[in-house]
């Protein structure tokens, strides 16, 4: 429609001989502009990529409950974390992030807790509605890179595990057949 538009004008500025030769120059530019419109500016600086690669990561952690402030916590742990969520295709529910020394109190954490100091993470992975087993799980963040030296990783009753970027330890606080059968599957993740 435009080209058509374009050519008619065109066609009328060639007809005119009276017509001079800046008016014949301008009304060419304008057709020009509208047949052959300017490049749109790039869609992405690398400024722009980086950000998008952080939704990203971001998207795939979603705070659950009582999570507060998560976006405060340590940088390697939630870099674990997403990566756990990357991995196993699914989402990472955050289920304790930060706590205040009163809300710490209130749960019964530890006196010294990494969630205290926002160096730790609670969480599950859920890949399409259904909690990722968590000894796969708990298995997969000991042997990330991050984490192969240092930090805590903790099973409980609870579907969640715990990450945090602390002293290297392991630990795994559930009760009954689960925690026999599990010894021997965790325990290839001690030292």
């Amino acid at each position: 429609m435009r080209l058509l538009l374009a050519i008619g004008l065109w066609a009328s500025l060639m007809c005119q001989a009276a017509a001079d030769d800046a008016a014949f120059e301008a009304a060419w530019d304008r057709i020009a502009a509208e047949v052959n419109p300017a490049k749109p500016a790039p869609i992405a600086t690398s400024a722009d990529r980086a950000n998008i690669f952080a939704r990203y990561e971001a998207s795939l952690l979603q705070p659950v409950g009582n999570c507060r402030e998560w976006e405060t916590v340590d940088a390697r742990v939630k870099r674990v974390v997403s990566d756990a969520a990357a991995h196993f295709r699914g989402v990472a529910k955050l289920t304790s992030c930060y706590r205040s020394k009163a809300h710490n109190r209130r749960v019964r954490g530890a006196k010294r807790s990494m969630h205290i100091a926002r160096k730790a993470l609670d969480f599950v992975v859920e890949r399409e509605g259904a909690p990722v087993n968590k000894d796969a799980l708990a298995r997969w963040v000991r042997h990330h890179p991050l984490m192969r030296k240092r930090g805590g990783v903790g099973l409980y009753r609870m579907a969640a595990i715990h990450v945090d970027s602390g002293k290297y330890r392991n630990w795994d606080r559930r009760r009954g057949k689960a925690r026999k059968k599990a010894r021997t599957r965790y325990a290839g993740l001690r030292r």
